[in-house]
């Protein structure tokens, strides 16, 4: 009998191989060590690959008591609960409760989704189109945004490697035919976007960072795009964390989380990351979702909001402020992830 048999089982799933991945253990030993204290074990999947059926997998990996490693075991599991970090067990196991489940990732995944299902938020959600790679699609939609800089980007691309283009309608028309040489105009939709210029704004000025070395760090990079983001469980925003370097058309090096005072978190920031990610879940009609809510630095405007890949911060070395940011997303996944579970197994008694 597999020696997880008799208690919860919880997997970290995720498509890829996990040998010598140090941040991997680094995100997810002490997630492991979480787990456990509610009675329940941790394991990792390679995502979906090794499905027998129902909740059973054929092989699986365990985390090393002392965090060194992890052993991979050519023996069947049966999982409860995933954090479903690259989408196949949510995709292919519906057996299994996933975090994220389907129904938010589908929504989350696309920019045409995201707009269409939040847009009744307003003015607190840029203008979207979602048009064909074409020269006529793309003007088509220029005509019909009224801001003064525009942002193009590929509507489906998590890895964020595929380029953008940012700037006046007459800088895009003058940039476009060799923009769209990048993309295929038989499959790629493109999303045509009112800039949001508030990213080059200050924060709120009742904000805080939650020492000197991080405002420091935040005041570096004042010469770039910032953004706050707001982890959601289940509508209930758990962290607000900002994010400071960002380069619109590249990830810099210069791109750094930095960790703020929670209590000077202002409530409109809260308000209208928790209205987001609670009407995501009443379209997808789930009752699961951690989302990370990202919007500008007044906390006025959404950006995006994301759901694939969102699990816990790192401990950055050198940074001491990072470890509550740790220990919250740790403690609050952990204890999610446990109830999946444990409400799993009871549907499945019944």
């Amino acid at each position: 009998m597999n020696q997880f048999h008799e208690k919860p089982t919880i997997a970290v799933s995720h498509a890829r191989s996990f040998n010598d991945n140090e941040r991997f253990l680094e995100r997810h030993v002490p997630l492991a060590g979480e787990v456990a204290k509610y009675g329940a074990n941790l394991i990792a999947l390679n995502g979906a690959k090794d499905r027998d059926g129902g909740k059973s997998f054929s092989s699986y990996y365990s985390f090393d008591s002392a965090g060194s490693g992890l052993t991979r075991h050519d023996e069947s599991v049966q999982v409860d609960s995933a954090l479903d970090l690259t989408g196949g067990i949510a995709r292919y196991t519906p057996a299994i409760s996933a975090l994220n489940p389907i129904g938010v990732r589908e929504i989350v995944r696309s920019k045409q989704s995201q707009y269409d299902t939040l847009k009744d938020l307003g003015d607190h959600v840029p203008f979207t189109a979602i048009v064909p790679a074409t020269s006529e699609a793309v003007v088509d939609a220029l005509d019909s945004i009224e801001s003064k800089r525009i942002i193009i980007k590929p509507d489906l691309d998590p890895d964020k490697v595929k380029p953008m283009i940012v700037g006046t309608k007459s800088e895009i028309l003058h940039s476009l035919d060799q923009y769209l040489s990048h993309m295929n105009p038989e499959k790629d939709l493109l999303v045509v976007q009112e800039y949001v210029e508030e990213v080059r704004s200050d924060f709120d000025p009742a904000f805080r960072f939650i020492n000197e070395q991080e405002r420091e760090i935040a005041n570096s990079a004042k010469d770039l795009n910032r953004e706050l983001r707001v982890h959601v469980m289940d509508g209930k925003p758990i962290l607000t964390t900002a994010r400071v370097g960002l380069d619109p058309s590249s990830r810099l090096p210069r791109d750094e989380w930095v960790h703020v005072d929670q209590d000077t978190v202002p409530e409109h920031v809260l308000d209208l990351a928790s209205a987001a990610a609670r009407t995501i879940m009443r379209e997808a009609n789930e009752d699961d979702a951690f989302l990370a809510v990202d919007l500008t630095p007044d906390g006025t405007k959404i950006v995006e909001v994301n759901g694939r890949n969102i699990g816990t911060m790192s401990v950055e070395e050198g940074r001491p402020a990072s470890r509550y940011a740790h220990d919250v997303t740790t403690t609050e996944i952990a204890a999610k992830l446990v109830s999946m579970a444990n409400k799993n197994r009871k549907e499945e008694d019944q």
